[in-house]
């Protein structure tokens, strides 16, 4: 998916970046050689979790969105596909941005939509 890279801060030996399109923003540490802020580029997203230590509750909103609150990404998505033999979800948050997330064994459902709050230090930003 193709982001525009908004603000570049430094944490000790790692890049925090927070990237923005349309009304969406996400913020995450920077796994990639550093771009220049305002850059578009295609990027991909990780989580560095299991759903089971995400905050996450069933939304009543279908429509997608992501949204940086402090240093909490507020993602809102629909669950897509469960892989059960794997324990992987795979998170919905725009029509060219799927993310994959594991689980110890805590199901969500499948089509539903959810809202989860995931911190920036979880979140890895890798440029395709």
């Amino acid at each position: 998916m193709k982001w525009e890279i908004d603000k570049i801060s430094q944490l000790k030996t790692q890049y925090v970046v927070r990237i923005k399109r349309d009304l969406d923003s996400i913020e995450g540490i920077w796994l990639s050689e550093l771009p220049s802020s305002g850059q578009t580029t295609y990027i991909e997203l990780d989580i560095n979790a299991f759903i089971e230590e995400i905050n996450i509750i069933e939304h009543d909103q279908s429509e997608y969105s992501a949204r940086v609150t402090g240093d909490t990404n507020e993602l809102i998505g629909v669950i897509e596909e469960i892989d059960q033999e794997d324990s992987l979800h795979y998170f919905r948050i725009s029509s060219d941005c799927l993310i994959m997330l594991e689980s110890k064994g805590f199901r969500l459902s499948l089509g539903k939509f959810y809202k989860m709050s995931i911190p920036a230090n979880i979140v890895y930003i890798t440029r395709c």
